[in-house]
């Protein structure tokens, strides 16, 4: 693992933990708790393991020790920049081809979020549940019952 490279690493020296469920993990940053809860509630209910993040350390250490398969982030993020959160998953072996979303609700180009390396672009508000289905089939196979 690299050295500390500013605050948004100080919670990734933990040593990632081994998978234990099946079901594909998505990681979710955002700031807006009531957002946070009601995707995390949609997103287990449609057979994801659900980890959310508050702050861009939390989702770092989130990241690290339990790798999700995709994250959903938002881009404006009260303690931090979505684009410096994007750059620290990228720079962790664990994490930097992990697919990451901008979550957005203010309507930034796409084209641009994918040139600064997102993904994809998923615009607030959205269907959740439509969200889920499209993460199944977009996923690489694995149980999601």
């Amino acid at each position: 693992m690299q050295p500390n490279a500013g605050p948004l690493r100080m919670l990734t020296d933990l040593p990632p933990r081994p998978r234990k469920a099946e079901r594909p993990r998505i990681l979710i940053v955002d700031d807006d708790t009531s957002f946070l809860e009601l995707a995390a509630t949609v997103l287990s209910s449609e057979g994801f393991e659900v980890r959310v993040a508050r702050t861009p350390g939390e989702a770092l250490m989130w990241a690290v020790r339990e790798p999700p398969d995709v994250v959903l982030l938002d881009i404006l993020l009260r303690d931090a920049d979505g684009l410096d959160v994007l750059e620290a998953l990228r720079d962790e072996p664990e994490t930097k081809s992990v697919p990451v979303l901008a979550c957005t609700g203010i309507g930034e180009s796409a084209s641009l979020l994918n040139q600064c390396g997102f993904d994809a672009t998923v615009e607030k508000p959205f269907d959740l549940r439509a969200f889920a289905q499209a993460l199944k089939l977009a996923l690489p196979e694995r149980t999601t019952e």
